[in-house]
């Protein structure tokens, strides 16, 4: 994947910011939603709806879905897109409350990407956010635990994996790819930042993405007002509302919230992708045989047993 630059002549077209869940997409929402020029409201999940509605099935047989069974009813594929396209662009004008430049942030919006193109492509801008993948397959672990469920986008994968560390990864494996070519189409009409860099040097990461929108950079006080208020409650990313500042604190996370066996199937999986986002490599730490695991499970269970029922 590459960054790609800015388009002035583009500049002041609604932005669409695309990154798997827990990338640092709702951090980016909050701060800009404070500034004048921009909207960013809470998710609304208009385009992962709006997704599924245009998804259709095809094995054999004609396609079966809404914009298939619209054109045999005789109304063509193009004025369905405009009249859904008109849909999400009135509701988030009124959303913006006047502003000039409206943002959308659903986390799941990823899984959606070939159907977004086809209902807004030459019509927006999208903002790629990538964060590190073990951090995000931590991430998205706590994110699941705390809402009691898993969403619906990562089913597929669970269902492939006996562990949901590994449906994790595999389902942030198949979007990256997906979003690779996503950002390779759309040239200078996409921007791909790294969660890491924008942490780092929040001033270069905020400024540069200012840039790519067209609007001013948010400036220190801006972002302090941001991040110092509860700004618009809605769905979303409730961590992002705990914090009063940009920091690295959740950099690296994996290294102590990943299990060692996970953190070593994953990273061999993972090594291409680290190396093209430019990451440093890993090594990973050797995977426990089946003998010593159940060696270190019978030893845990007698010690169990040694201690007495508990009182």
């Amino acid at each position: 994947m590459t960054a790609t630059g800015s388009d002035p002549g583009a500049a002041r077209q609604p932005v669409v910011v695309l990154g798997f869940p827990r990338s640092g997409a709702t951090l980016l929402g909050r701060i800009f939603d404070a500034h004048p020029e921009v909207s960013c409201p809470p998710e609304t999940n208009l385009l992962s709806a709006c997704g599924r509605f245009l998804r259709e099935s095809w094995a054999e047989g004609p396609p079966l879905g809404v914009l298939s069974g619209l054109a045999l009813a005789g109304m063509p594929e193009e004025e369905v897109l405009a009249a859904l396209r008109d849909l999400v662009f009135s509701i988030q004008a009124r959303l913006a409350a006047g502003k000039p430049v409206w943002m959308e942030k659903s986390g799941f919006d990823i899984f959606y990407l070939e159907e977004i193109e086809r209902l807004l492509g030459g019509h927006c801008r999208y903002l790629c956010i990538v964060r590190h993948p073990l951090d995000v397959v931590a991430s998205v672990k706590d994110l699941v635990e705390t809402a009691g469920h898993y969403m619906p986008e990562l089913h597929e994968h669970l269902l492939r994996h006996d562990s949901p560390y590994d449906a994790f990864a595999a389902a942030w494996i198949d979007r990256a790819d997906a979003l690779a070519g996503f950002v390779e189409r759309n040239g200078k009409g996409s921007l791909l930042v790294r969660y890491e860099d924008l942490v780092s040097d929040p001033p270069e990461g905020l400024g540069r993405i200012a840039a790519f929108m067209g609007v001013a950079p948010p400036t220190p006080d801006l972002v302090a007002a941001a991040l110092g208020a509860p700004g618009r409650i809605g769905l979303g990313d409730w961590k992002v509302f705990e914090r009063r500042g940009i920091d690295d604190g959740s950099v690296g996370r994996w290294r102590k919230d990943l299990p060692r066996g996970a953190a070593a199937r994953l990273i061999p999986k993972l090594a291409p992708y680290l190396e093209a986002l430019g990451y440093p490599a890993l090594t990973p730490a050797r995977q426990p045989s089946r003998e010593e695991t159940l060696r270190q499970f019978e030893l845990a269970k007698r010690m169990r047993l040694s201690m007495g029922p508990k009182p």
